[in-house]
């Protein structure tokens, strides 16, 4: 295409800018708008982008300033006109006597631009179409958005006619539903049957195409969807309960319920553990969740306390019994004497005292299982006063860590009698009991 070829501005597209555009928006002088036609340029379908202006006199002045083609899209007509650093496009009006100073950008002659560089603005004369190849594209019923790449697609694909003409333009640039359009006219029948739906949801091609694949509606796609995307992150006892194919009932049912899925989930927790058939509609989908809610997570807690209390009383009896069967190993010489460990109570006064974690850790699990035994060390001066906690490992036969307060290593001679003298004679003790038995 010339671009010399180039018609000026129609004056009835100046008539539609000043009777219509320009009227409905809040003009001030000296400000730049922006708008396009459509043209033809030997053959070729073009979009003319125009700059206008109003002097001090409200005279208007109109410039040319970008030009697009249809057929490539690649390659754009500049004159004077250049992006701006901070307010996007900018237009020079030095050769229209509205500026005095010349930017070094304009020179009021065409250029031509390889890659995006277009203004915002609004085709006055989409009608144009109609005395065109195109007037059956549905173009005029897409409207202005970027109508050049709409018309590529049409020559592409014209099944995107169809989906503008049914209030479906949002649709035309995806691919994969003009695919699905031009392969299955079924889908083009549940397109048409469903376009008020469609509008209404999030437009998005996957979960269009799921809709039509599923049975469903759009918007209840877009239902399922953000459910399985966003609302089911870590909530994983719905995720090992409720099946996929599950998820648009679960939805709905949350929505219809106005509770959330971190609530449901812990009502399966609740339910799970309470050892509940899940597979069961009045227990999967109960009619009043918050109230079934409420009553599963007081027995799920009062469950969970009644066994914590259990297992708290093993634990407290495994200590008394493993402090009974081997009390004989307390010892002692002038310095110090070594105590064992008989009860929670005893644990936690040790490490309050000590500052270190004795009493708070599992240690006494760690007994009553047979791993650990724990020895208080005294000083035979004071044999009340908590100074050094020594942890036995049972397994391995040796001293796993001792320490003194806030989990300071002892003073040397405290070490000495520890390592030399109070493990090798509790390991050889416990070694000759397992050698008896």
């Amino acid at each position: 295409m010339n671009i010399e070829h180039l018609k000026p501005i129609p004056e009835s597209v100046k008539k539609i800018i000043v009777d219509r555009y320009d009227v409905q928006a809040q003009v001030y002088q000296n400000q730049t708008r922006y708008y396009a036609y459509l043209d033809t340029v030997d053959g070729e379908l073009v979009k003319v982008t125009v700059a206008v202006k109003q002097d001090q006199n409200k005279d208007r002045f109109y410039k040319q300033i970008l030009v697009h083609l249809l057929h490539d899209k690649k390659t754009v007509f500049v004159k004077d006109c250049a992006r701006g650093y901070i307010c996007g496009y900018i237009t020079g009006w030095y050769y229209q006597g509205l500026s005095d100073k010349r930017n070094y950008w304009e020179d009021d002659e065409w250029g031509i631009y390889e890659g995006k560089f277009g203004v915002c603005a609004r085709i006055v004369n989409l009608n144009y179409l109609h005395r065109t190849r195109y007037k059956y594209s549905g173009a005029v019923e897409y409207g202005t958005d970027n109508v050049l790449e709409y018309l590529r697609i049409w020559e592409k694909y014209p099944q995107v006619e169809l989906l503008s003409k049914i209030g479906l333009g949002m649709l035309a640039y995806r691919k994969g539903i003009l695919q699905k359009a031009a392969k299955d006219k079924a889908f083009v029948r549940w397109l048409s049957a469903n376009r008020e739906d469609i509008r209404r949801s999030a437009c998005k091609q996957a979960h269009i195409l799921y809709a039509y694949a599923h049975h469903i509606t759009a918007t209840e796609s877009d239902t399922l969807h953000f459910f399985r995307k966003d609302r089911l992150d870590g909530f994983q006892y719905v995720i090992d309960t409720i099946p996929d194919d599950e998820y648009l009932q679960l939805a709905k049912y949350l929505r219809e319920q106005n509770v959330s899925t971190a609530t449901y989930n812990d009502y399966l927790k609740a339910c799970l553990y309470l050892g509940l058939d899940m597979t069961q509609s009045k227990n999967r989908y109960p009619h009043e969740l918050k109230r079934w809610h409420d009553i599963r997570t007081l027995e799920y807690t009062s469950k969970k306390a009644e066994e914590e209390e259990q297992k708290q009383n093993r634990i407290a009896e495994g200590v008394k019994q493993m402090a009974a069967k081997y009390g004989f190993l307390e010892t002692g010489n002038d310095d110090y004497t070594v105590v064992i460990a008989k009860s929670k109570k005893e644990l936690t006064i040790e490490g309050e005292y000590l500052h270190h974690c004795v009493g708070r850790m599992g240690y006494d699990a760690k007994i009553a299982e047979g791993r650990s035994l724990i020895f208080f060390l005294r000083l035979v001066d004071e044999p009340s006063i908590p100074y050094v906690t020594i942890e036995y490992d049972l397994q391995k036969h040796r001293v796993a860590q001792f320490h003194a307060v806030n989990n300071n290593a002892p003073a040397q001679p405290v070490r000495d009698y520890i390592e030399k003298v109070w493990a090798p004679t509790i390991t050889r003790q416990l070694k000759q009991m397992k050698k008896a038995a």
